[in-house]
């Protein structure tokens, strides 16, 4: 995997980090430097293990094997962003309950759920809790990287580097934005859906 893919996979892997911040900047939420550190942290470990997890894989594999493997979980991970983008339906906010992983998983669904107990401040717990959030893709991307093969050692810095950007990014630009284009995030899913599966496609064919 070159250096442009890289790139290319990790700003797709944040868009969500862009809808984030947009929700973010539209509650009013505030997020400290410790709250943001601690997001690009978990974000490097989770990608990291996942990278890590795909070169062992890529050790008992033949390197067409590896390429095959790698880039057909990029493709349905493309796939499974752009159904899920098309059919997510925006639900209504519920008190917070669950474990940290189904948590994590409603952010993804309902993006100002990012602040739990609705302080409008994002503490260190709801940090982690974005984290793994914003992770969860990355995981499977970095996977399939890592078997792969390449330069997939950077993608966990690249990530966080990007989501932190993105996040950013968001919040700022959330004054600017309408709130109809705001909300109906679908648009970012289904762009970055379909880079991921291009960019499969592409490892596949050379």
């Amino acid at each position: 995997m070159g250096s442009w893919e890289i790139v290319l996979l990790a700003a797709v892997l944040s868009i969500d980090a862009f809808g984030i911040g947009v929700s973010c900047g539209f509650g009013k939420i505030r997020i400290s430097k410790l709250s943001r550190t601690i997001i690009f942290l978990v974000s490097v470990i989770v990608t990291g293990a996942a990278v890590l997890c795909g070169e062992l894989f890529r050790e008992v594999m033949s390197e067409y094997i590896g390429k095959a493997v790698g880039s057909g979980l990029l493709i349905m991970l493309g796939i499974y962003m752009m159904i899920g983008a098309v059919k997510k339906k925006k639900p209504e906010r519920k008190k917070a309950s669950g474990g940290i992983l189904v948590r994590s998983a409603r952010i993804l669904e309902s993006p100002e759920e990012c602040d739990i107990d609705e302080s409008r401040t994002i503490d260190i717990k709801e940090a982690l809790v974005l984290g793994l959030a914003l992770s969860a893709d990355s995981f499977a991307a970095g996977l399939g990287a890592g078997i792969s093969g390449g330069m997939a050692v950077l993608i966990p810095l690249m990530c966080a580097f990007f989501q932190l950007i993105l996040f950013y990014a968001g919040e700022k630009l959330a004054g600017f934005i309408s709130g109809a284009a705001a909300k109906d995030k679908r648009i970012f899913g289904v762009i970055a859906g379909a880079v991921l599966v291009l960019t499969g496609l592409y490892r596949i064919i050379l």
